[in-house]
């Protein structure tokens, strides 16, 4: 029943099953994560970089494609919003750790399913973090973020532009061996 559910090929345990399928610049992390052996459970997930834990969420969400593949009902889709990070926390962790992966752990503090989160690390989180911030900010007529009117940042797997005064923020992934 769980085998045509399209996983994450790096899984080795059969209890958790997900993937992240969008990162998205202005909603945040999306995907699904479920238990096989109860599929209608929700499911805590946290997300981290380099052993650290970045901040957290539930499934939740109807996904009707994996119900369907399962034929059964489950809320198993999440959205990990920009808005849920701490800013100032995750620019802390940057010092030494800009490229290193972001990863989503199912269920939370079990380490039982490791998604990746590709092409995300760090550093470009917080770029997506910042920009976020910097949007709401404006919607709200609040205070912008601590950062440069605008910032590109290249890292191996992606490069992230954002400009704070236009608001326009572009991402591409990057292939490897690209310079």
């Amino acid at each position: 029943m769980f085998d045509d559910l399209p996983t994450d090929p790096t899984n080795k345990n059969r209890q958790f099953t997900g993937a992240v399928d969008r990162i998205s610049p202005t909603d945040g992390i999306q995907g699904w994560a479920l238990d096989t052996q109860n599929p209608s459970a929700g499911i805590e997930l946290q997300v981290w970089c380099g052993g650290f834990i970045l901040t957290s969420t539930r499934t939740g969400l109807p996904r009707p494609d994996i119900s369907a593949a399962i034929k059964a009902e489950s809320k198993s889709g999440f959205i990990v919003s920009w808005q849920s990070f701490d800013s100032a926390y995750v620019q802390q962790l940057l010092a030494g750790r800009e490229h290193e992966p972001v990863h989503i752990l199912a269920p939370a503090g079990k380490g039982a399913l490791v998604y990746a989160c590709d092409p995300l690390d760090l550093s470009s989180l917080y770029l997506l973090i910042a920009a976020a911030k910097a949007q709401e900010g404006r919607a709200t007529g609040g205070a912008r973020p601590a950062i440069s009117q605008a910032a590109t940042l290249v890292t191996p797997a992606a490069s992230v532009h954002f400009d704070t005064m236009t608001g326009s923020l572009t991402i591409a992934a990057r292939e490897p061996g690209e310079g």
